[in-house]
């Protein structure tokens, strides 16, 4: 495996390279945001809508999205897309907004039934694309390595730091 690849966890490896291998799924860089591609912006809100919903959780303002799809310049964001390749329904999606050679990871969201590590293969495509444009570090966000198991951002830390991530801490 690469040299990205290799600094994931085992299981997160198997994952990907086995997703891969099965070749049921295409990336989609939005670099347009143009009335065409609405469908795209729907199928952005529709994710978080679906992942919010799942988790519990208040939802942003539509508006929120709706900025960053339309108005935040291509120089300034990336959004990405994992996509059936059967029915090119989209599967999950991340967006990265960019500053010089880094990039934070902001939104993740995916429908409710996918196959098992689709999430991480789009983070791990997403991770190849960003490099390729030149950037060097990826901040995931806060992950919160003590918590109980049954806790929701227990899952979600576990799923950021599978990445092979360093965890700083913060003080606040």
């Amino acid at each position: 495996p690469d040299a990205l690849l290799s600094g994931f966890e085992p299981s997160t490896r198997r994952d990907i390279q086995k997703l891969d291998s099965v070749n049921e799924y295409y990336l989609e860089e939005i670099l347009d945001s143009t009335k065409t591609l609405k469908n795209r912006f729907d199928d952005l809100l529709l994710l978080c809508r679906e992942t919010y919903h799942r988790n519990n959780v208040n939802a942003k303002y539509d508006d929120y999205y709706r900025n960053i799809y339309y108005n935040l310049d291509i120089n300034y964001r990336r959004i990405f897309f994992l996509r059936n390749k059967s029915d090119d329904k989209a599967v999950v999606v991340a967006v990265f907004f960019i500053y010089g050679n880094k990039a934070h990871y902001d939104i993740g969201a995916s429908i409710s039934q996918k196959m098992r590590g689709v999430s991480k293969l789009l983070i791990y495509k997403s991770f190849l694309r960003l490099r390729d444009l030149g950037i060097d570090y990826v901040e995931m966000g806060g992950a919160y390595p003590y918590l109980p198991l049954n806790d929701k951002l227990r899952s979600i830390s576990d799923f950021k730091k599978c990445f092979g991530c360093d965890l700083y801490p913060m003080l606040l």
